[in-house]
Formats: structure tokens, sequence, C-alpha cells
């Protein structure tokens, strides 16, 4: 029998992620962040040819750009720290070939609380239950773990550090591990064993 037969809630699949922009192909009309840098950052792009790419958004409290220019492939950043994006404008060769970028912390690294919505409406099984993943650390304090069940589509995965939010109670829950389970033939379903999450959410 389908899990979806028993679903009784749908799930965001949410996974943290540093990109402000995800990979895409270059095009001169410009392009829409994804999300934006939690704190102000300096902005790295990975671009796979020559040309140029301008980052606009917000410094300082104003609108404000920066044209980072490329030889060929490789990585360039921003010396600006935008606390909001807008666009990233791409020009030259570079056209039509794969471009990203990522925020990165005071410390240049990226930063991982960006929320990305992997997938909507996945249709899940809830079973509330105790956890059955080991502390991760001494004195760890135990959450209020369950269990949902989800049918396994070869479309998306779900990881440990994920998050699930149900769409219809606004219950956030972090994935601890998952089990996939399959049939006769191909894989079936995967049990997902989760954690209440009561903090900030993510991104």
């Amino acid at each position: 029998m389908s899990i979806t037969c028993l679903a009784g809630s749908l799930y965001t699949l949410q996974r943290l992620s540093p990109f402000v922009l995800d990979s895409v192909s270059a095009d001169a009309g410009g392009h829409a962040v994804d999300r934006q840098p939690p704190t102000p950052s300096a902005v790295q792009v990975k671009a796979t040819a020559a040309g140029t790419v301008t980052v606009a958004g917000t410094v300082g409290g104003g609108s404000d750009t920066e044209a980072l220019t490329f030889t060929g492939a490789g990585f360039k950043t921003t010396t600006k720290q935008f606390s909001a994006l807008t666009t990233l404008t791409p020009a030259g060769a570079l056209l039509g070939t794969a471009i990203e970028a990522k925020a990165l912390g005071a410390d240049g690294t990226p930063h991982p609380k960006l929320k990305a919505n992997v997938r909507t409406g996945l249709r899940g099984a809830f079973t509330p239950g105790r956890p059955k993943w080991a502390p991760q650390r001494p004195g760890r304090v135990e959450q209020r773990g369950a269990m949902i069940a989800f049918d396994w589509s070869e479309q998306w995965e779900i990881r440990r550090g994920d998050f699930l939010l149900d769409e219809g109670t606004g219950d956030r829950w972090r994935v601890e591990g998952t089990n996939l389970l399959r049939g006769r033939w191909k894989p079936h379903h995967v049990e997902v064993w989760v954690s209440s999450y009561d903090g900030e959410a993510p991104g």
C-alpha cells in the first residue's frame, strides 16, 4: 500500500544552504536571488567563463552595486558587505554558462543558515514515538521524537540535518536519521526519524 494513502499531513522539505543564488545559466537580463543573507555579507560568485557579474543590493542602508570581473573560470568575492540582495547581472562570454553565488560570513566561510525549500506538498504519515537515534553528545536532553513515513521517490532525498515543516500545523521537525524500506522489486518507502525543533527557523 502506498504511504500516500495513509498520509494525513503535507510537509515542506527544507535544507540549509549557503547559496544566495543557486546554479543557473547566466542570462543578460539578470537573476533575482533565491534567498537573502542572514547578516551583512560578502558575496562570492562562481563563474565558468570570462565576463562580469554585477551584484546589486543594499549596503549600509542604501542601494549599491559591485561588479566582479572574471578572466576565466573561478571565484570572485565582493569587497562590500550586502545586507540585502536584489539581482546578479552577468555579461560577456560567460552568458549561457553556469554561475552561482554564496553569502560569506565575517570569517570568510559560507553562511550555513540560508533556508532552501527543496520540495513542498510532500504527503507523509506521522507516527509519534520515542526517537531511535543515539545522543550526539553526553548530557544531551532528549527531545520529543516521531517518525514520518514518505513514499520513496527518485526525484528527491531526505537527509540527516534537513528540516520538515508541517504545512498544516506549522510544526518544524529536524531529521535525525532515515531508514529505506524495500518492496519486492524496488524501494517502497522511507521512514524519517525526527526530533521537534522549537528554535529559530533556519534562514
